[in-house]
């Protein structure tokens, strides 16, 4: 009759249930540890994929990790644009920065999160375009009568 909430126990060690931890018990499956889980991720700020003019701030990207059982200790960022970087507090990682005016073309990102046993990892893109420079309409035959005009 045990059915006790063991949704908290860490068990790491293990990626699935052993097949006989529950046989001949009431034990609910909402009430049974999350196996070989160490923490989920989510994105909870941002755009997980944008496009942002060369020197120009993008908005800043924020993923919050949820441990199981101790907390985050690491993150490995990877193909992040030139003046854009990851950073990690208390299990939040936050992507920003001003990617340089020589950092264009579409940057596919990956964030790795890794705890004392697992990790996990999230992706994304930057599309970093170069500042459109100043176009002119010019009127080519107002062009050609004003010079008539001042011959």
């Amino acid at each position: 009759s045990f059915n006790q909430d063991l949704s908290g126990w860490c068990v790491s060690n293990f990626s699935s249930e052993p097949g006989n931890f529950s046989n001949n018990s009431a034990l609910t499956n909402s009430n049974k540890p999350l196996w070989g889980k160490k923490f989920t991720v989510a994105l909870t700020s941002g755009p997980q994929s944008q496009t942002v003019t060369a020197s120009n701030a993008i908005t800043p990207i924020v993923y919050t990790a949820t441990p199981k059982c101790s907390g985050v200790t690491s993150i490995n960022a990877s193909n992040l644009p030139a003046g854009v970087s990851a950073s990690l507090s208390n299990d939040v990682v936050t992507i920003s920065g001003t990617p340089s005016a020589q950092s264009t073309g579409v940057f596919n990102y990956s964030i790795t999160l890794t705890g004392s046993s697992s990790s996990t990892t999230v992706v994304g893109s930057i599309n970093v375009v170069e500042p459109s420079t100043a176009t002119y309409n010019i009127n080519v035959t107002a062009i050609k009568l004003y010079a008539k005009w001042f011959r």
